[in-house]
């Protein structure tokens, strides 16, 4: 049965709505389309997270344990298990559309939508750079309380990672708040 589909506009990375309320969304490895129903989409949703749980259980493992590696294995594992779960389960339960697809959607754009509103979007600027912060004091800390070793250099390379990131984020939510700002006058 075909599905009746309407026009899509872009909600995040290779995620489209359409017309109707419906989710489609395009599988990054295969490039295949796909329809998410009302009643898998808690489920696409908890799958489209995967990458973050496992990070999270990375982090809570390294500083629960005091072992990087220990959290990185425990990582990719999960990382791992979530992905072919999706893959061998969750994919082949979805119907797959052939559509001509708007361009992709942009961190920017997501936030230039007037839904974020501008306390929202300062927010999110200072808990970015309050994170670098963060990780800079981390860093110090760690220093002076353990050997230098491989856990200490993983620990400086995820944080400078997430700090680049942060930065980012923080970047593109002012210029988003100065764009409004500029069209105000």
């Amino acid at each position: 049965m075909k599905a009746r589909v309407g026009e899509l506009k872009p909600v995040g990375y290779n995620v489209y709505k359409d017309s109707y309320n419906q989710t489609v969304f395009v599988d990054f490895f295969t490039k295949k389309q796909y329809l998410v129903q009302k009643q898998d989409e808690k489920r696409y949703y908890l799958f489209s997270q995967r990458l973050f749980m496992s990070v999270c259980v990375l982090i809570i493992i390294s500083l629960g344990f005091g072992n990087y590696i220990l959290g990185f294995v425990a990582g990719i594992v999960t990382y791992a298990f979530f992905e072919l779960f999706y893959r061998i389960k969750f994919l082949p339960t979805l119907q797959e559309l052939d559509l001509e697809l708007p361009a992709r959607a942009k961190m920017i754009d997501g936030m230039r939508d007037e839904k974020n509103s501008n306390a929202s979007l300062i927010a999110r600027a200072i808990c970015g750079l309050v994170l670098v912060v963060l990780f800079v004091a981390l860093i110090k800390m760690q220093y002076t309380n353990m050997d230098i070793g491989l856990n200490y250099y993983l620990l400086v390379a995820v944080s400078i990672l997430l700090s680049i990131y942060a930065v980012y984020v923080s970047y593109m939510c002012i210029k988003v708040l100065i764009e409004r700002k500029g069209k105000r006058k």
